[in-house]
């Protein structure tokens, strides 16, 4: 395992802990206490040491949380650097932009929908979708599957088709 690895792993580790400790933490404290008492510091100082040593040891530029109880929040912060120059200060109104983000909730959605047994992910996506239609024909056999593991040849599958219309590039579609 390369030290890249090693360290995408270790922060993917760190941040499941995050995820579990802070549900636990109050939880933990519901146990001993009236609802109407509850108190979120022991959460508070494990989520924000918990976000300091991503950044501190491991290297994420900066890291921001919330958690939320019966839709008010309970706990946030921040802990980083907003920008590499630390010019720009990082604050509960520091702005990310989602990324990749959306591809985990879409993929979990279309789950769910696997698991329900509503969508097969080897069926043509245009079984689910009927007004899908593309200019090339081969759309017809793009599944849930090829959409989710990036091979259905849709454009910007491959970063030498990523802006170009009409392309006939077959590469994702014939090697996956």
């Amino acid at each position: 395992m390369g030290r890249q690895e090693g360290k995408r792993m270790s922060i993917t580790a760190l941040t499941l802990v995050i995820t579990m400790l802070a549900p636990m933490s109050v939880m933990a404290a519901s146990a001993t206490s009236n609802s109407n008492d509850l108190t979120y510091e022991p959460t508070k100082k494990i989520v924000a040491e918990k976000a300091k040593l991503l950044t501190e040891k491991y290297g994420t530029t900066s890291v921001q949380y919330a958690l939320i109880d019966s839709g008010e929040i309970v706990v946030s912060g921040q802990t980083g650097k907003n920008d590499l120059k630390d010019k720009v200060p990082l604050t509960s109104n520091t702005i990310y932009g989602i990324g990749s983000t959306s591809k985990m909730v879409l993929t979990t959605a279309v789950m769910k929908l696997v698991d329900e047994g509503k969508i097969d992910l080897d069926l043509p996506v245009v079984n689910y979708i009927r007004d899908f239609k593309m200019k090339d024909n081969r759309y017809k056999q793009i599944t849930p599957r090829m959409l989710l593991n990036h091979s259905s040849g849709l454009l910007g599958s491959t970063g030498s088709n990523a802006t170009l219309y009409g392309d006939n590039d077959t590469y994702s579609h014939d090697t996956f």
